[in-house]
């Protein structure tokens, strides 16, 4: 069983650090894939919302002129 500081520090074997960087790189793509996913559903929603306000426009006009 290792000791605080080696888990404080990331690994067991009582070198510190942050092992041989798998984790770190791991992790790194995870936060670099949902931060890609929340831009693209950010797009797609902003593209839906411009597509309803075009939509809503239109439907207003052609009201608009029937009267």
């Amino acid at each position: 069983m290792g000791t605080t500081r080696e888990f404080r520090n990331g690994r067991r074997d009582g070198r510190g650090g942050a092992g041989d960087g798998a984790e770190t790189e791991a992790t790194s793509l995870v936060v670099r894939k949902f931060v890609y996913a929340l831009m693209v559903n950010w797009a797609v929603l902003e593209c839906g919302v411009n597509i309803m306000v075009v939509i809503a426009a239109a439907v207003v006009r052609a009201v608009g002129d029937r009267r």
